[in-house]
């Protein structure tokens, strides 16, 4: 059995709570990916229930909320970070991952060179 550290103990209390009856809780999500393999449709069909034909691309990162409502009735407001993939934004873009609860990775099945560009 590991040891956790203190990030790792303030998630693992954020879940607890979640469960327990009239507990909400608010988590940070950041979409990361290189540019072009869909955050913005992800986010924006999530969030707001809309798949956008055009693409426009993220300068820096955009913002989006998503409350959700569990059968015990507690609610977990989502804070959604959708960030720029191209390399510019790349200093900008690690600043959204500061606290965060979890990073959503996302890559093009059809190029491999998206998803080798996740490690970075």
């Amino acid at each position: 059995m590991g040891c956790l550290n203190s990030k790792e103990a303030i998630a693992k209390q954020k879940v607890l709570q979640i469960g327990q009856q009239g507990q909400n809780a608010e988590l940070k999500i950041v979409l990361i990916g290189e540019a072009g393999v869909g955050k913005s449709s992800i986010a924006q069909r999530y969030c707001k229930n809309i798949f956008p034909e055009k693409y426009e691309v993220t300068i820096g990162g955009a913002y989006l909320q998503k409350n959700v409502v569990l059968k015990n009735g507690n609610t977990i407001k989502l804070h959604i970070w959708d960030t720029g993939g191209e390399e510019r934004f790349r200093n900008v873009v690690a600043m959204f991952y500061r606290d965060i609860s979890a990073a959503i990775l996302v890559y093009d099945i059809t190029k491999r060179e998206s998803f080798k560009g996740i490690s970075y």
